[in-house]
């Protein structure tokens, strides 16, 4: 499992690595949660990328949106 999120080539599982530290693993979470709310209808959008530079995009979008859902909570906890 590279970093903190692996896939299954047959079923639509989110797998997060244990071992990881309990803010890095709520990111990780909000991050897959965020592909699956903004992304799982890409099949819609024209795209007119490179696939490296498709799949960059994504993820940049995928961890704003992480972000932005944990401000709150790093803010509080200081971090």
């Amino acid at each position: 499992m590279r970093r903190g999120c692996g896939k299954h080539p047959t079923r639509k599982n989110i797998v997060i690595n244990s071992k990881l530290p309990f803010r890095e693993r709520a990111k990780t979470i909000l991050h897959e949660v965020a592909h699956f709310l903004l992304h799982h209808a890409n099949y819609l959008r024209p795209v007119f990328l490179d696939h490296k530079s498709f799949v960059a995009g994504l993820e940049k979008e995928a961890d704003y949106f992480a972000y932005l859902l944990m401000q709150e909570w790093l803010e509080e906890e200081g971090l």
